[in-house]
Parts: C-alpha cells; structure tokens; sequence
C-alpha cells in the first residue's frame, strides 16, 4: 500500500469493474452492496498476490471481463498478478510494480508490453493469445527464466538479448505467424534460445 493512501477514498475512486473484481476474487463480498470494512480494504492495499481469471477461463473466478488494470496502481506490494481472459488492451498501470516477479496476462487485448520495462525483478511473464508486435520493452528484464509470447503478431525479436540467453530456460515463442524464419535462426544464433511452441 502507498503511504499516505486513504484506504475508503481509494476505494470510493475505484472503477465499478474492479470493486466487482475485488469483490469476487480477494474479499469473497456478495455483488452489489457487500462494503468492505477498513481491515479489508487494508489487507487488499498490501496484496501480495492477486488472481483475475475472467469468465472465459478455464477456472474462472470472476463473471467480469476487465477492460484495463487500473484497480492495481496502487496495490504496490504485489509480486505475483494473474488478470487473464479480459479485454486488457495496455500494461501501463504497472509501470511502479517493482516488487513483480510473476506476471500472467494471457488471453487478452495486449498490443504492447510497454510498462514493464523497469520491472527489472519480473522472472516469469505469460503473455500469449494477445496482439502483440514487439518484445522490446523487455530488453532490460534479464531475470526472467520464463516467457510465453506465442500466439500473438511478432514480427522480430528484438527486445530479447544475449543477456536473457543465461537465465531464460522457458521461452515459448512459436507459433508466431508472422515471425520470419530469420528472426528464429537469430534467436538461437545470436540470443542462443532455443524457440519452444506452446
């Protein structure tokens, strides 16, 4: 929780869509009415962990369809978020989530990873079945040891370097179907990754 936040304004501020959300998946309130007391409120202020699998999921645990992640901004002490099958469009909110380390937000909207390029402790990131073009933003987050990007609109692998080839055991990359043989033959040659379809 960010110093200085007021637990019950945040709350007021919030969007309709993610007092659902938190409603369903973190405070267990029945919909409509169900206010959540200042313990609560601070509780989900400190979160650590937060799980959003829309209704479209295979285990869905919520009946909302997310537009954005603007409910998180200021939930700062995350280090693992999981919002998928959702209409999520940008990353942007998590641009001061320093403290991430997993990142699960396949089955969305996602036209760019923008926002997570100072989230430089990220280890796992599931970015497949999105309308991705590019994979610079995570030039700089060479702790990551797992990374599915398959299924979007890659065009090239620029972002990935020969700093990730240490650590990153897990890159799921294939099927890409516009991403030139090259750019594979590159990955292995230059990056030394081995693509894996999934």
């Amino acid at each position: 929780m960010q110093s200085g936040t007021d637990p019950r304004a945040w709350w007021t501020a919030l969007e309709t869509q993610w007092q659902r959300v938190f409603r369903e998946t973190y405070l267990n309130l029945p919909p409509g009415d169900g206010t959540p007391t200042d313990a609560e409120l601070e509780s989900l202020l400190s979160a650590q962990v937060l799980r959003c699998a829309g209704p479209t999921a295979p285990y869905p645990n919520t009946s909302v369809v997310l537009t954005n992640l603007s409910g998180l901004a200021e939930l700062q002490e995350l280090t693992f978020v999981s919002v998928t099958d959702s209409h999520i469009r940008d990353l942007a909110e998590l641009a001061r989530h320093r403290n991430l380390r997993s990142l699960f937000v396949q089955d969305n909207q996602l036209t760019s990873l923008s926002g997570i390029e100072a989230l430089t402790e990220l280890e796992s990131l599931y970015a497949q079945n999105n309308q991705l073009s590019s994979l610079e933003p995570i030039r700089a987050l060479t702790k990551l040891h797992t990374l599915y990007v398959s299924g979007n609109q890659l065009t090239s692998i620029s972002g990935l370097t020969p700093d990730h080839g240490d650590t990153l055991r897990n890159c799921y990359i294939l099927p890409n179907e516009h991403l030139p043989n090259r750019e594979i033959i590159k990955l292995q040659q230059k990056v030394g990754l081995l693509p894996k379809r999934g």
